[in-house]
Protein backbone atom coordinates (compact mmCIF):
# COMPACT_ATOMS: atom_id res chain seq x y z
CA UNK A 1 0.00 0.00 0.00
CA UNK A 2 1.26 3.63 -0.60
CA UNK A 3 1.87 5.19 2.26
CA UNK A 4 2.29 9.38 2.01
CA UNK A 5 6.16 10.35 2.92
CA UNK A 6 7.19 13.21 4.49
CA UNK A 7 10.79 15.23 3.69
CA UNK A 8 12.03 14.48 6.78
CA UNK A 9 11.11 10.88 7.05
CA UNK A 10 12.58 10.84 3.31
CA UNK A 11 15.80 12.78 4.41
CA UNK A 12 16.79 10.60 7.30
CA UNK A 13 16.76 7.25 4.99
CA UNK A 14 18.41 9.71 2.38
CA UNK A 15 21.34 10.34 5.38
CA UNK A 16 21.13 6.51 6.36
CA UNK A 17 21.86 5.18 2.90
CA UNK A 18 24.77 7.41 2.44
CA UNK A 19 26.08 6.69 5.80
CA UNK A 20 26.31 3.44 4.73
CA UNK A 21 28.18 4.15 1.43
CA UNK A 22 30.36 6.73 2.44
CA UNK A 23 33.99 5.48 3.21
CA UNK A 24 35.18 9.10 3.13
CA UNK A 25 33.92 10.26 6.64
CA UNK A 26 32.13 13.11 5.44
CA UNK A 27 30.01 15.21 7.71
CA UNK A 28 25.93 15.05 7.32
CA UNK A 29 25.59 17.81 9.56
CA UNK A 30 23.08 20.73 8.38
CA UNK A 31 24.51 22.92 6.47
CA UNK A 32 26.94 20.49 4.99
CA UNK A 33 27.53 19.85 1.34
CA UNK A 34 25.83 16.19 1.66
CA UNK A 35 22.92 17.60 3.87
CA UNK A 36 22.19 20.38 1.28
CA UNK A 37 22.27 18.25 -1.10
CA UNK A 38 20.20 15.22 -0.01
CA UNK A 39 17.38 17.94 1.58
CA UNK A 40 16.79 18.93 -1.77
CA UNK A 41 16.37 15.37 -2.88
CA UNK A 42 13.91 14.88 -0.56
CA UNK A 43 12.03 18.18 -1.15
CA UNK A 44 11.80 16.34 -4.50
CA UNK A 45 10.72 12.55 -3.31
CA UNK A 46 7.97 13.92 -1.01
CA UNK A 47 6.69 15.74 -3.87
CA UNK A 48 6.76 11.71 -6.02
CA UNK A 49 5.62 10.62 -3.06
CA UNK A 50 2.13 12.78 -2.77
CA UNK A 51 1.38 12.61 -6.94
CA UNK A 52 1.85 8.87 -7.03
CA UNK A 53 -1.30 9.08 -4.22
CA UNK A 54 -2.84 11.19 -7.16
CA UNK A 55 -1.93 8.77 -10.21
CA UNK A 56 -4.08 5.67 -7.31
CA UNK A 57 -6.78 7.75 -6.79
CA UNK A 58 -7.31 8.69 -10.38
CA UNK A 59 -7.01 4.99 -11.60
CA UNK A 60 -10.04 4.15 -9.32
CA UNK A 61 -13.85 5.98 -10.39
CA UNK A 62 -15.09 5.81 -6.52
CA UNK A 63 -11.65 8.23 -6.11
CA UNK A 64 -11.24 10.02 -9.53
CA UNK A 65 -11.95 13.62 -10.06
CA UNK A 66 -12.67 15.77 -13.29
CA UNK A 67 -11.69 14.93 -16.65
CA UNK A 68 -10.18 11.50 -14.98
CA UNK A 69 -13.64 10.28 -13.23
CA UNK A 70 -15.34 11.79 -17.18
CA UNK A 71 -13.18 9.21 -19.03
CA UNK A 72 -13.76 6.59 -16.29
CA UNK A 73 -17.34 7.22 -16.75
CA UNK A 74 -16.88 7.56 -20.64
CA UNK A 75 -15.06 4.11 -21.20
CA UNK A 76 -18.78 2.64 -19.89
CA UNK A 77 -21.14 4.69 -22.04
CA UNK A 78 -22.13 6.83 -19.70
CA UNK A 79 -21.26 11.29 -20.41
CA UNK A 80 -21.15 13.66 -18.11
CA UNK A 81 -24.07 15.83 -18.34
CA UNK A 82 -23.14 19.35 -19.83
CA UNK A 83 -24.59 22.52 -18.28
CA UNK A 84 -27.34 24.66 -20.39
CA UNK A 85 -28.61 27.05 -21.35
CA UNK A 86 -32.19 28.53 -20.46
CA UNK A 87 -35.17 29.23 -22.24
CA UNK A 88 -37.90 31.98 -21.74
CA UNK A 89 -40.45 33.35 -23.63
CA UNK A 90 -40.79 37.27 -23.82
CA UNK A 91 -43.27 39.96 -24.57
CA UNK A 92 -41.70 42.57 -26.22
CA UNK A 93 -43.87 45.86 -26.52
CA UNK A 94 -43.60 49.04 -29.21
CA UNK A 95 -44.15 50.58 -32.17
CA UNK A 96 -46.82 49.21 -33.96
CA UNK A 97 -45.56 46.35 -36.93
CA UNK A 98 -42.11 47.13 -35.98
CA UNK A 99 -39.61 44.44 -37.06
CA UNK A 100 -37.74 42.92 -33.86
CA UNK A 101 -34.58 41.21 -35.27
CA UNK A 102 -33.42 37.49 -34.18
CA UNK A 103 -30.79 37.72 -32.11
CA UNK A 104 -32.10 40.79 -30.45
CA UNK A 105 -30.43 41.26 -26.79
CA UNK A 106 -32.45 41.71 -23.62
CA UNK A 107 -31.54 41.31 -19.66
CA UNK A 108 -31.65 41.80 -16.38
CA UNK A 109 -30.83 44.24 -13.76
CA UNK A 110 -27.94 41.28 -12.66
CA UNK A 111 -26.79 41.81 -15.92
CA UNK A 112 -28.25 37.94 -16.94
CA UNK A 113 -28.82 38.35 -21.01
CA UNK A 114 -31.11 36.60 -23.73
CA UNK A 115 -30.98 37.06 -27.59
CA UNK A 116 -34.24 36.26 -29.24
CA UNK A 117 -34.24 33.21 -31.41
CA UNK A 118 -36.31 34.17 -34.15
CA UNK A 119 -37.33 37.43 -35.78
CA UNK A 120 -40.52 38.86 -34.83
CA UNK A 121 -43.27 41.41 -35.82
CA UNK A 122 -45.18 43.41 -33.06
CA UNK A 123 -47.87 43.80 -35.49
CA UNK A 124 -51.06 46.44 -35.51
CA UNK A 125 -51.02 45.84 -31.63
CA UNK A 126 -47.29 46.73 -30.82
CA UNK A 127 -46.78 43.75 -28.57
CA UNK A 128 -45.67 40.16 -29.62
CA UNK A 129 -44.17 37.19 -27.60
CA UNK A 130 -40.95 35.35 -28.73
CA UNK A 131 -38.49 32.32 -27.40
CA UNK A 132 -35.08 33.93 -26.05
CA UNK A 133 -32.27 31.85 -25.14
CA UNK A 134 -29.74 32.38 -22.38
CA UNK A 135 -26.18 33.58 -23.33
CA UNK A 136 -24.51 32.05 -20.21
CA UNK A 137 -25.40 28.44 -18.87
CA UNK A 138 -26.34 26.99 -15.69
CA UNK A 139 -29.49 26.79 -13.52
CA UNK A 140 -28.82 30.29 -12.56
CA UNK A 141 -30.17 31.66 -15.44
CA UNK A 142 -33.85 30.53 -14.57
CA UNK A 143 -34.48 33.70 -14.11
CA UNK A 144 -37.96 34.52 -12.04
CA UNK A 145 -40.62 35.90 -13.94
CA UNK A 146 -40.70 39.94 -14.72
CA UNK A 147 -36.89 40.43 -14.38
CA UNK A 148 -36.20 40.48 -18.02
CA UNK A 149 -36.82 44.02 -18.44
CA UNK A 150 -33.64 45.89 -19.72
CA UNK A 151 -33.45 46.38 -23.65
CA UNK A 152 -29.27 45.56 -24.33
CA UNK A 153 -28.04 48.44 -26.25
CA UNK A 154 -31.27 50.50 -27.01
CA UNK A 155 -34.11 49.45 -30.21
CA UNK A 156 -35.23 51.37 -32.29
CA UNK A 157 -38.90 50.67 -31.97
CA UNK A 158 -38.83 48.35 -29.07
CA UNK A 159 -40.40 50.46 -25.55
CA UNK A 160 -40.70 47.57 -23.52
CA UNK A 161 -39.62 43.75 -22.54
CA UNK A 162 -40.60 41.23 -20.79
CA UNK A 163 -40.66 37.70 -19.11
CA UNK A 164 -44.29 37.02 -17.43
CA UNK A 165 -43.00 33.18 -16.35
CA UNK A 166 -39.91 32.02 -15.26
CA UNK A 167 -36.85 30.99 -17.73
CA UNK A 168 -36.59 27.36 -17.46
CA UNK A 169 -34.42 24.10 -18.46
CA UNK A 170 -31.19 26.07 -17.26
CA UNK A 171 -28.71 23.29 -15.83
CA UNK A 172 -25.51 23.30 -14.23
CA UNK A 173 -22.98 20.72 -15.33
CA UNK A 174 -23.04 17.23 -13.94
CA UNK A 175 -21.28 17.00 -10.61
CA UNK A 176 -18.72 14.44 -9.91
CA UNK A 177 -20.88 12.69 -6.84
CA UNK A 178 -23.76 12.71 -9.72
CA UNK A 179 -21.40 11.51 -12.69
CA UNK A 180 -20.40 8.40 -9.92
CA UNK A 181 -23.17 7.36 -8.79
CA UNK A 182 -24.58 7.21 -12.36
CA UNK A 183 -21.77 4.98 -13.61
CA UNK A 184 -21.89 2.98 -10.44
CA UNK A 185 -25.38 1.94 -11.09
CA UNK A 186 -24.16 1.23 -14.79
CA UNK A 187 -21.78 -1.26 -13.79
CA UNK A 188 -23.77 -2.60 -10.67
CA UNK A 189 -26.63 -2.99 -12.72
CA UNK A 190 -26.36 -4.12 -15.82
CA UNK A 191 -29.48 -4.03 -17.68
CA UNK A 192 -29.55 -6.90 -20.13
CA UNK A 193 -31.05 -9.47 -21.96
CA UNK A 194 -34.37 -8.49 -20.17
CA UNK A 195 -33.36 -9.11 -16.05
CA UNK A 196 -34.77 -7.26 -13.39
CA UNK A 197 -32.40 -3.88 -13.75
CA UNK A 198 -33.69 -3.89 -17.60
CA UNK A 199 -36.72 -3.38 -16.42
CA UNK A 200 -35.84 -0.92 -13.28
Amino acid sequence: MLEPQSRQAVLERLLADYKKLDTTGLSVHEGTFVFDTLSANAVEFEKSYAEMQLILDAAFPQTAWGEYLTRHAEAHGVFRKQATQANVILTITGTANTIVPKGSLFGTENNETFRTTAEVNLGDAGSANVLAISEQVGKALNVPANTITEIVGGMYGVNSVNNDAAAYDGYDEETDPELLDRLLLKVRRPATSGNVYHYE
